[in-house]
């Protein structure tokens, strides 16, 4: 899901760029509140996940899996907009971090919530 959302925020920039004649002369004040969302972004989509996800259930790991990776997907279409607006080199770089950032914090976080769905069906296994 991850993939697929920086995937098509890519696609969209390319598709944006080629169709745009020209791209803004002078970056604007968008630049570090895009960057400073992508991090705020990153934060929710740790905090979130892990608030719903309810121990022993693979449905909710399972949604709360597909909510990080859309959560954290986010700061890539931030990433996107920055690139076609022609924000300077900061933003572009906290948001370049914050994307990839929020791929670590992914891994981290199905971690979890399978080690949380695979204890819980040890110990229904074990009871049997």
């Amino acid at each position: 899901m991850f993939l697929a959302q920086v995937a098509m925020a890519g696609a969209v920039a390319v598709a944006i760029l080629a169709l745009a004649g020209s791209l803004a002369a002078r970056p604007s004040a968008l630049g570090p509140v895009l960057a400073g969302l992508g991090l705020l972004q990153c934060v929710f989509g740790v905090f979130l996940p892990e608030s719903i996800a309810r121990p022993g259930t693979k449905g909710s790991a399972l949604s709360a899996t597909l909510l990080g990776a859309v959560l954290l997907a986010t700061p890539a279409w931030f990433l996107m907009l920055a690139l076609i607006t022609s924000q300077r080199a900061l933003p572009l770089a906290t948001l370049g971090v914050a994307v990839f950032a929020g791929y670590a914090l992914g891994f981290v976080l199905t971690g979890r919530f399978a080690r949380r769905v695979a204890a819980s069906s040890a110990g229904f296994d074990e009871d049997d």
